[in-house]
This record gives C-alpha cells, sequence and structure tokens, in this order.
C-alpha cells in the first residue's frame, strides 16, 4: 500500500478513463428513453442493467460508481486513506438519511434500495437498516 496522493490520483485518472465521456450527456438529451436504455446497456454500465425503468438505470450507475470507487481507501494507507473515506462518508450520511425519510414515507423496500449511492458501509447493512421495524 501506498500514503501517496500521488498513486490515488493515478488510480482515479484511470478508473475515470472508462466512465461515459462528457460530450455524452449532451448528445443523451436527444435520445428517446428506448435509446437511452440501448445505449446505456452497450456501454460500462450494461453489466448492472437489468431491467427497462428509470430506476433500473439509477442502480446500474450506483453499482457501477460503488464498483468503481468501493475500494479506493484500500489501495491507501495514512492520510491518503482517510481523505478518501472522509469522501465516502458522506455518500453514508446521505444513505441513512435517505433511508430514514423513505421509512417515514412508507416507501417500499426496492425503491430505497435503488436509491443508495456507494459508500463505506456495504449494501447489505443498508438493507438491515431499510428492513429494520423503525428508524
Amino acid at each position: 500500500m501506498s500514503d501517496d496522493f500521488g498513486y490515488l490520483n493515478a488510480r482515479i485518472r484511470s478508473r475515470r478513463s472508462r466512465l461515459l465521456p462528457e460530450g455524452f450527456f449532451r448528445e443523451a438529451l436527444d435520445f428517446s428513453f428506448t435509446e437511452m436504455l440501448k445505449v446505456l446497456g452497450e456501454s460500462i454500465y450494461g453489466a448492472g442493467l437489468t431491467g427497462g425503468r428509470l430506476g433500473d438505470i439509477d442502480r446500474a450507475v450506483a453499482l457501477h460508481l460503488e464498483a468503481e470507487i468501493g475500494d479506493l481507501p484500500r489501495l491507501v494507507s495514512g492520510e491518503a486513506r482517510e481523505a478518501v473515506r472522509l469522501l465516502l462518508l458522506r455518500a453514508d450520511l446521505d444513505n441513512v438519511k435517505t433511508i430514514v425519510r423513505a421509512k417515514a414515507a412508507g416507501w417500499k423496500r426496492e425503491d430505497v434500495m435503488e436509491r443508495l449511492g456507494a459508500g463505506t458501509l456495504p449494501m447489505s447493512l443498508y438493507g438491515l437498516m431499510v428492513d429494520a421495524p423503525d428508524a
């Protein structure tokens, strides 16, 4: 492991190159929903795309993001690891807030789970939070 921010930066840049280019999103504004599903199914998000709803797209993007950034804290040590963990803790906070709000609103489990993003906590733990009888 390395405590080098340069190493972490190189790993992040390498992964960024695998994302859809920025211009894709400008072009996608003109796509129909069916065309968008087709294009995303043929992209890096295709492996996580399991259905044809907007929520399925959100879930595929979240799964890909989790796969791309979930292991970053394990790649480095020291200050670099703590910096990455702090950034991911923000996602944990957002996820917990989403779960609490969803419980108050009476959302279904699958609707909550598809809105959660990558953080430091495993998705299985978020699932237990969603299934808990109270907040």
